[in-house]
C-alpha cells in the first residue's frame, strides 16, 4: 500500500437557508435588499425549513408572494438546495492511502497550484473503503516533520511528502 498522489481531499460546504435564499432570489431576479431581509431571518435553518417558514409566515409578513409562479419557483429552488454542496475547498491537512491508483475509482482533479484533489468528501471515502488521515493541528504536522527528520538522519536523504514512492520496496533477507 503506497501513499496516493492526491494528498488533498475536497471539503464541501452545504447550503443553509440564508445562502439558499440569497442564491435562489438572485437567480430569479429578486432585489438584493429583499434577499438580505429574508436571509437574516433564516440563520438557524436548512434550505427546506427556510422555504417552509417563507411560505408559512415570512413571505407575507415582508411582502413576498409565494403563491405566484416566481414565488413557487423560489420555494422549489430552496427545497432543491437542501443537502447540496454550495462550495468546496481543499483540506490541506488530509491525505489518503490506496492500494490502487485512485483515479481508477475516485474522481481526481488537478488544482491551479499544481496539486491534485479528490472529489469525494470524508463520508464518500469511507463508503468506498479509502482511509483518510487528518493532521489538523500543529502537533500532527510536527509529527510528520519529525518523521522526515528521522528518515533523513538514518538514510542521509531528505524525503518530501509529495514525492514519496508509490510502492514500498520489498526488504531482502
Amino acid at each position: 500500500m503506497g501513499v496516493s498522489t492526491p494528498p488533498l481531499t475536497c471539503v464541501a460546504q452545504v447550503y443553509h437557508a440564508p445562502s439558499a435564499i440569497q442564491d435562489a432570489m438572485r437567480a430569479l431576479g429578486y432585489p438584493a435588499e429583499m434577499a438580505s431581509i429574508f436571509s437574516k431571518r433564516l440563520q438557524r435553518y436548512g434550505p427546506a425549513e427556510g422555504a417552509e417558514m417563507l411560505e408559512r409566515e415570512l413571505g407575507a409578513r415582508f411582502g413576498l408572494d409565494t403563491s405566484d409562479a416566481r414565488g413557487r419557483a423560489l420555494l422549489a429552488a430552496m427545497r432543491a438546495l437542501d443537502d447540496l454542496p454550495r462550495m468546496r475547498s481543499t483540506h490541506p491537512g488530509g491525505f489518503v492511502l490506496s492500494a490502487a491508483p485512485l483515479g481508477e475509482y475516485i474522481p481526481v482533479e488537478p488544482t491551479t497550484m499544481g496539486r491534485t484533489i479528490l472529489q469525494f468528501d470524508k463520508d464518500d471515502l469511507d463508503a468506498v473503503g479509502v482511509p483518510k488521515f487528518d493532521f489538523l493541528g500543529l502537533g500532527g504536522l510536527s509529527a510528520v516533520r519529525l518523521a522526515f527528520d528521522a528518515i533523513e538522519q538514518r538514510t542521509g536523504e531528505r524525503k518530501e511528502l509529495y514525492n514519496l514512492p508509490r510502492t514500498i520496496p520489498k526488504r531482502s533477507g
